[in-house]
């Protein structure tokens, strides 16, 4: 998963880098054709953000589900400890 998180990351910063060269272009050249270049990247990093963000949730998904886990044998631990008592 961490691999793919770098390439994720990688792809967002070089689209942003596009991005702000072409926004650059745009603004001087005021053409068409920058204009539509300028709208794809955007559509790019739309793309590339949810990807991310998908990433990001099933990381927060397994965490929780970890924690939970955890959790669930500290209070059997617990309920064994008392019937002992």
């Amino acid at each position: 998963m961490k691999e793919q998180d770098e390439i994720i990351h990688a792809e967002l910063m070089r689209l942003f880098r596009k991005y702000f060269e072409e926004n650059q272009k745009w603004l001087g050249e005021d053409t068409y054709a920058s204009s539509i270049r300028i709208r794809n990247l955007l559509t790019e990093i739309r793309h590339a953000c949810t990807a991310r963000r998908k990433d990001i949730r099933l990381w927060q998904i397994e965490k929780r589900a970890m924690l939970d886990e955890r959790i669930a044998r500290r209070n059997a631990q617990k309920g064994k400890g008392k019937e002992n008592n």
